[in-house]
Protein backbone atom coordinates (compact mmCIF):
# COMPACT_ATOMS: atom_id res chain seq x y z
CA UNK A 1 0.00 0.00 0.00
CA UNK A 2 1.76 3.13 -1.43
CA UNK A 3 0.64 6.37 1.41
CA UNK A 4 -0.69 9.15 0.29
CA UNK A 5 0.65 12.68 -0.05
CA UNK A 6 -0.98 13.69 3.16
CA UNK A 7 0.45 11.15 5.15
CA UNK A 8 4.22 11.45 3.68
CA UNK A 9 3.64 15.68 3.98
CA UNK A 10 2.61 14.82 7.63
CA UNK A 11 5.37 12.61 8.98
CA UNK A 12 7.82 15.19 7.09
CA UNK A 13 6.58 17.51 8.99
CA UNK A 14 6.92 15.14 12.06
CA UNK A 15 10.65 14.64 11.69
CA UNK A 16 11.60 18.91 11.15
CA UNK A 17 9.64 19.01 14.41
CA UNK A 18 11.59 16.21 16.06
CA UNK A 19 14.95 17.44 14.49
CA UNK A 20 14.01 21.42 15.43
CA UNK A 21 13.24 19.68 19.30
CA UNK A 22 16.47 17.74 19.39
CA UNK A 23 18.79 20.75 18.37
CA UNK A 24 17.24 23.22 20.14
CA UNK A 25 16.24 21.73 23.49
CA UNK A 26 15.56 25.29 24.89
CA UNK A 27 12.60 25.08 22.97
CA UNK A 28 11.12 22.18 24.32
CA UNK A 29 9.99 23.31 26.80
CA UNK A 30 8.01 26.29 24.92
CA UNK A 31 7.07 23.89 22.76
CA UNK A 32 5.56 21.94 25.35
CA UNK A 33 3.87 24.77 27.19
CA UNK A 34 2.66 26.03 22.95
CA UNK A 35 0.97 22.50 22.78
CA UNK A 36 -0.94 22.60 26.18
CA UNK A 37 -2.26 26.56 25.63
CA UNK A 38 -2.12 26.65 29.13
CA UNK A 39 -1.22 29.71 31.05
CA UNK A 40 0.56 28.53 34.65
CA UNK A 41 1.54 31.85 35.63
CA UNK A 42 -0.73 33.91 38.19
CA UNK A 43 0.27 37.18 37.38
CA UNK A 44 0.14 36.33 33.30
CA UNK A 45 -2.10 38.26 31.32
CA UNK A 46 -3.04 36.92 28.04
CA UNK A 47 -4.12 40.37 26.30
CA UNK A 48 -0.22 41.51 26.96
CA UNK A 49 0.97 38.47 25.33
CA UNK A 50 -1.29 38.58 22.61
CA UNK A 51 -0.18 42.31 22.34
CA UNK A 52 3.69 41.03 22.44
CA UNK A 53 2.90 37.95 20.30
CA UNK A 54 0.95 40.52 17.28
CA UNK A 55 4.40 42.97 17.95
CA UNK A 56 6.43 39.86 16.67
CA UNK A 57 4.09 38.55 13.52
CA UNK A 58 4.59 42.32 12.63
CA UNK A 59 8.01 42.15 13.16
CA UNK A 60 8.72 38.65 11.00
CA UNK A 61 6.65 39.93 8.30
CA UNK A 62 8.40 43.35 7.81
CA UNK A 63 12.07 41.83 8.37
CA UNK A 64 11.00 39.58 5.21
CA UNK A 65 10.33 42.87 3.00
CA UNK A 66 13.87 44.14 4.53
CA UNK A 67 15.68 41.22 3.40
CA UNK A 68 14.07 40.72 -0.15
CA UNK A 69 15.36 44.65 -0.31
CA UNK A 70 18.76 43.85 0.67
CA UNK A 71 19.06 40.50 -1.71
CA UNK A 72 17.84 42.06 -4.84
CA UNK A 73 19.78 44.93 -4.58
CA UNK A 74 23.01 43.21 -3.65
CA UNK A 75 21.87 40.66 -6.57
CA UNK A 76 21.97 43.73 -9.05
CA UNK A 77 25.36 44.72 -7.84
CA UNK A 78 26.89 41.59 -8.97
CA UNK A 79 24.76 41.50 -12.02
CA UNK A 80 26.62 44.86 -12.78
CA UNK A 81 29.85 43.86 -11.87
CA UNK A 82 29.66 41.41 -13.66
CA UNK A 83 28.19 42.55 -17.15
CA UNK A 84 29.11 46.49 -17.02
CA UNK A 85 33.04 46.58 -16.06
CA UNK A 86 35.15 47.86 -18.42
CA UNK A 87 37.45 46.20 -19.15
CA UNK A 88 35.64 42.65 -19.07
CA UNK A 89 36.68 41.33 -15.94
CA UNK A 90 39.14 38.12 -16.03
CA UNK A 91 36.87 34.57 -16.08
CA UNK A 92 38.07 33.45 -13.09
CA UNK A 93 36.41 36.75 -11.48
CA UNK A 94 33.60 36.23 -13.14
CA UNK A 95 33.24 32.79 -11.70
CA UNK A 96 33.89 34.12 -8.06
CA UNK A 97 31.01 36.80 -9.08
CA UNK A 98 28.97 33.63 -9.80
CA UNK A 99 29.70 31.60 -6.55
CA UNK A 100 29.29 34.90 -4.17
CA UNK A 101 25.90 34.79 -6.16
CA UNK A 102 25.08 31.75 -5.41
CA UNK A 103 26.26 31.85 -1.41
CA UNK A 104 24.37 35.21 -1.19
CA UNK A 105 21.30 33.56 -2.55
CA UNK A 106 21.76 30.60 -0.37
CA UNK A 107 22.19 32.55 2.65
CA UNK A 108 19.09 35.01 2.19
CA UNK A 109 16.70 31.92 1.33
CA UNK A 110 18.29 30.58 4.70
CA UNK A 111 17.47 34.46 6.67
CA UNK A 112 13.67 34.20 4.67
CA UNK A 113 12.41 30.61 6.15
CA UNK A 114 13.87 31.71 10.05
CA UNK A 115 11.37 35.01 9.33
CA UNK A 116 8.44 32.33 7.86
CA UNK A 117 9.20 29.85 10.37
CA UNK A 118 9.13 32.46 13.64
CA UNK A 119 5.78 34.36 11.75
CA UNK A 120 4.30 30.72 12.13
CA UNK A 121 5.05 30.19 15.19
CA UNK A 122 4.32 33.43 16.65
CA UNK A 123 0.37 32.52 14.62
CA UNK A 124 0.47 29.60 16.29
CA UNK A 125 0.58 31.28 19.51
CA UNK A 126 -1.99 33.98 19.00
CA UNK A 127 -4.44 31.76 17.58
CA UNK A 128 -4.28 30.03 20.32
CA UNK A 129 -4.21 33.20 23.01
CA UNK A 130 -7.28 34.08 21.07
CA UNK A 131 -9.26 31.07 21.89
CA UNK A 132 -8.70 31.88 25.79
CA UNK A 133 -9.57 35.81 24.93
CA UNK A 134 -12.51 35.90 22.24
CA UNK A 135 -10.31 37.59 19.74
CA UNK A 136 -10.67 35.89 15.99
CA UNK A 137 -8.11 37.69 14.29
CA UNK A 138 -5.75 34.93 13.54
CA UNK A 139 -7.41 32.29 14.19
CA UNK A 140 -9.53 32.90 11.42
CA UNK A 141 -6.71 32.95 8.90
CA UNK A 142 -6.53 30.00 6.15
CA UNK A 143 -4.18 26.87 8.32
CA UNK A 144 -5.03 28.30 11.68
CA UNK A 145 -4.42 27.01 14.60
CA UNK A 146 -1.97 25.05 12.92
CA UNK A 147 -0.16 26.76 10.47
CA UNK A 148 2.20 24.22 9.21
CA UNK A 149 5.40 25.81 8.29
CA UNK A 150 6.90 24.02 5.52
CA UNK A 151 4.25 22.77 3.58
CA UNK A 152 2.03 25.12 3.45
CA UNK A 153 1.85 27.35 0.08
CA UNK A 154 0.74 30.56 1.38
CA UNK A 155 1.03 32.86 -1.78
CA UNK A 156 3.83 35.02 0.30
CA UNK A 157 5.51 32.21 1.21
CA UNK A 158 5.46 30.42 -2.15
CA UNK A 159 6.81 33.98 -3.74
CA UNK A 160 9.50 34.32 -1.25
CA UNK A 161 10.61 30.55 -2.09
CA UNK A 162 10.23 30.98 -5.60
CA UNK A 163 12.01 34.05 -5.91
CA UNK A 164 14.97 32.39 -3.98
CA UNK A 165 15.04 29.85 -6.69
CA UNK A 166 15.19 32.35 -9.40
CA UNK A 167 18.23 34.14 -7.77
CA UNK A 168 19.92 30.73 -7.44
CA UNK A 169 19.40 29.71 -10.73
CA UNK A 170 20.31 32.70 -12.37
CA UNK A 171 23.44 32.31 -10.60
CA UNK A 172 24.43 28.85 -11.29
CA UNK A 173 23.54 29.35 -15.08
CA UNK A 174 25.17 32.75 -15.75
Amino acid sequence: MKPTPSAYLEACSNVIERLRVFLFPKARKDSTELASGSFNDQKHNPEEEYKEVSANLRHYHNMQFAEMTVLVAITAGLITLLCKSDPPISLNLQHLICIGGIVVAILFWMMEESAIYMWTHFAKRAAQIEDKIGYKQYRNLPGAPNFRYLFTLRPGSLGVRLMCIAFLAFWIFA
